[in-house]
């Protein structure tokens, strides 16, 4: 069997996109960002997670920005 196959993959949905980043959450409550163009993304789509940069490589105000206005939705 194909080793990748056999690794546990969490889900990592797309919830937003905030300032030329696609908003990500895992299933665990994680929080990540992808820098990507809006109109390659879709609410929902799944990127692996090798794609991802955990949300708090940002800057504190722009973390806070970004978890405020999804809190808001």
């Amino acid at each position: 069997m194909n080793a990748y196959l056999e690794n546990e993959q969490l889900d990592h949905d797309i919830v937003g996109y905030i300032d030329g980043k696609a908003i990500i959450v895992d299933e665990n409550g994680t929080w990540y960002f992808v820098v990507i163009p809006e109109e390659f993304v879709s609410k929902g789509d799944v990127f692996f997670e090798d794609d991802l940069t955990p949300i708090d490589v940002l800057p504190f105000l722009e973390q806070k920005f970004i978890l405020d206005v999804m809190e808001e939705r």
